[in-house]
C-alpha cells in the first residue's frame, strides 16, 4: 500500500512538473515590425507606415499586444502616430504557415493640425509563415476607418478616412 501511494505521488508531480512546463511555454513574448502603405478610397489620402508591436503569444491560435508607430502623409506631409490595442487569430493550415485574421483599436495623433485623437480601427486578413524557429512574416491586406474631429475654431466638423493597403510584418 505504501509503495502505491510513493508511486502515485510521485506520478502526480512528474504530471505537475510537465503541466507547469507547458503552460510556461504557452505565453511567449512576441515582437513584430511593421512596414504598411495604405491609399484613399474617398480622397487623395496616400501614406507609408512603421509599426512596432509588442504582446503575448497566448497560444498558437491567440496574440494581444498593443502597437505604436508613424504614418507619413504623402498628400500634404504630415506625420500621424498611431496608438492602438492589437488582436491576432492564427489558423494552422500547414505546419509553417497560418491564415491570420487581426484587428487593431486605437487611436491616431497629428500634432500639426491640432486633430484630436478620433477613433481608428484596421481589421486585416492575411497569412503568416514561419522562416525560423524565433522569426516569421507575416503579409496582410488591410482596411482602415478612422473618425476624427477637426479643432479648428472655423472649421469645428467630424471626418472619416477609409484606406486600403497592404503590410509586412516581422515576426521576432
Amino acid at each position: 500500500m505504501k509503495r502505491i501511494l510513493l508511486f502515485l505521488c510521485v506520478l502526480m508531480m512528474t504530471v505537475s512538473a510537465n503541466a507547469q512546463e507547458q503552460q510556461e511555454k504557452r505565453f511567449k513574448y512576441q515582437g513584430e515590425a511593421v512596414l504598411g502603405y495604405a491609399f484613399g478610397l474617398d480622397e487623395d489620402f496616400h501614406y507609408a507606415r512603421i509599426d512596432v508591436i509588442n504582446g503575448v503569444r497566448f497560444s498558437r491560435y491567440f496574440y494581444a499586444g498593443a502597437g505604436i508607430g508613424i504614418a507619413e502623409n504623402f498628400s500634404d506631409e504630415e506625420a500621424y502616430f498611431p496608438l492602438y490595442l492589437d488582436l491576432k487569430g492564427y489558423f494552422p493550415v500547414a505546419k509553417n504557415l497560418d491564415l491570420m485574421a487581426c484587428v487593431d483599436m486605437g487611436t491616431k495623433i497629428n500634432y500639426d493640425y491640432g486633430i484630436s485623437g478620433g477613433f481608428l480601427l484596421q481589421p486585416s486578413f492575411g497569412i503568416c509563415t514561419a522562416m525560423r524557429k524565433n522569426f516569421a512574416l507575416n503579409i496582410a491586406l488591410k482596411y482602415e476607418l478612422y473618425s476624427f474631429r477637426m479643432n479648428d475654431p472655423v472649421v469645428n466638423s467630424k471626418l472619416k478616412t477609409n484606406q486600403i493597403g497592404i503590410s509586412l510584418g516581422f515576426v521576432f
